[in-house]
């Protein structure tokens, strides 16, 4: 029904003509005829209620619902993608304050601290039309109500900067402050925190200084936080020791961060990069923003995602040719909307336009944290290929007995038999459960399915492989 509703679409896109459209050749009291040449749907019904073919009419309903919604998009075109800062012009100088230089030694024993704020920036150059160029300066505050003309990388503790963490000052490891008129960036400063520990080794309670700074260089070029457990872009990045590891496994950018930040700068790889846009409308409900994400097809890999705008439409840009599986998800109120919209082509520069309409179910169902060895955290667990481990989740739920849980890769298993619910207050409930990896896997991104009755819900990206160290054995299951 979806794809030859969609045909109808590309029909009416295309080349209208007198006979592409619904014709109600006669109406009385007695009978009519519906004659739609473009689709093959023609039905002739008698008025008497013994004979209405209810499922039919619920298709045809289906299908003028999606007609008008496409149609709405045709000729009043909203704005899909939310908007996003950019810098236009480049290269984005960078003046790296003198303080840093003088707090190295409390930062890194052994590596030049200019070497890593560089290696940082080339994360993001080594994926987008972004270029850098960085020189030392002796400026220590920020800017503050009004631009100065330098882009700043401060640890300093002077006033301005201690003011702009406000209640902050003893959580929050950096912030960063942007400068923009419209949506052009035209100055950004970062500040990091003074009274926060910083280091490179993986020292147990610090945060590691090339992550928050490739986090913070995110912000600098416009991007901002993502709910997305895998996204270098969280807002809350883990302290060394989360899990019993060192961050050194969140340091690189996901497959979906480079998605986003292609998206808005562009690629120079030949030929790259394809998109998906469109809107999701859910019947009688406003559950906005709605996450829209892609997986490989084969191995469920995360490859893209984003949120859409406050009417569901959406665009997802800077993706890689390939064949993936595109899916939705939205809660509100008790009311989920969690589905998987089909498989879909990516041809190297091209866009395809997806157009749905979604039920919503009614399911007290929604996970927040993911975890290893009792904790639990909103950052995506790092595991090996071919091994095992026991995996603790935070659901709320108040049937959590009746939980089933699953993963939309192939190659990572829940152990159905291992799962245990533990004890904990309210409608919150913990479980724990094997989580075997199997190989070949490669590295990325990958989610997590819970399902109760006929509900579902995603944990994106929650499971991230890695070939970059070995996991600590006590996480093993076996």
């Amino acid at each position: 029904m979806v794809s030859r509703s969609w045909q109808c679409y590309r029909r009416l896109s295309c080349a209208p003509r007198n006979s592409d459209f619904i014709h109600i050749s006669h109406f009385g009291f007695n009978s009519f005829t519906i004659d739609c040449s473009f689709c093959g749907f023609r039905k002739s019904r008698h008025r008497n209620l013994m004979k209405i073919d209810l499922p039919q009419i619920k298709r045809f309903a289906t299908w003028t619902l999606n007609s008008f919604v496409f149609l709405c998009f045709i000729f009043f075109p909203l704005n899909t993608a939310a908007k996003t800062l950019k810098w236009k012009k480049q290269p984005i100088k960078i003046a790296i304050s003198s303080s840093l230089l003088e707090h190295a030694n409390q930062i890194s024993n052994n590596e030049d601290i200019v070497s890593l704020i560089k290696r940082s920036a080339e994360k993001w150059e080594a994926v987008a039309n972004i270029k850098f160029e960085f020189f030392i300066s002796e400026k220590r505050s920020i800017s503050t109500d009004a631009p100065d003309g330098i882009n700043l990388i401060t640890i300093e503790s002077t006033p301005d900067n201690i003011a702009f963490f406000g209640e902050d000052i003893d959580k929050v490891p950096a912030k960063t402050k942007i400068f923009y008129t419209r949506n052009n960036i035209f100055e950004a400063d970062i500040v990091l925190n003074p009274y926060i520990k910083f280091s490179t080794d993986g020292k147990f309670g610090t945060f590691d200084f090339e992550t928050i700074l490739t986090h913070e260089i995110g912000h600098l070029i416009g991007l901002e936080h993502t709910h997305l457990y895998c996204s270098i872009m969280m807002p809350h990045l883990p302290r060394n020791g989360t899990y019993g590891i060192p961050q050194i496994f969140f340091r690189d950018l996901s497959q979906a961060d480079i998605s986003l930040i292609r998206s808005i700068y562009g690629t120079n790889q030949e030929r790259c990069c394809a998109s998906v846009t469109g809107r999701i409308t859910v019947v009688g409900e406003k559950i906005f923003p709605l996450q829209i994400w892609l997986e490989d097809a084969d191995s469920g890999r995360l490859q893209a995602f984003n949120v859409s705008n406050s009417y569901g439409s959406f665009f997802i840009g800077g993706i890689e040719a390939g064949k993936y599986r595109l899916y939705v998800q939205g809660i509100k109120n008790n009311k989920i909307v969690s589905s998987e919209l089909g498989t879909i082509l990516l041809k190297p520069a091209s866009t395809i336009r997806i157009f749905r309409v979604i039920e919503p179910k009614a399911a007290n169902l929604s996970v927040e944290k993911i975890g290893f060895n009792a904790q639990l955290s909103t950052n995506s667990i790092i595991v090996n290929p071919s091994s095992t481990y026991l995996v603790y989740l935070s659901i709320n739920n108040n049937s959590s007995q009746e939980i089933q849980i699953e993963s939309t890769s192939p190659n990572i298993k829940p152990i159905a038999d291992t799962m245990i619910v533990h004890e904990a207050e309210g409608n919150l409930s913990v479980i724990s459960i094997g989580l075997e990896v199997l190989e070949p896997l490669n590295e990325g991104a990958y989610t997590l399915k819970i399902r109760h009755k006929d509900a579902e819900f995603f944990l994106i990206g929650a499971i991230v492989t890695s070939n970059k160290g070995k996991i600590p054995k006590n996480f093993f299951l076996f």
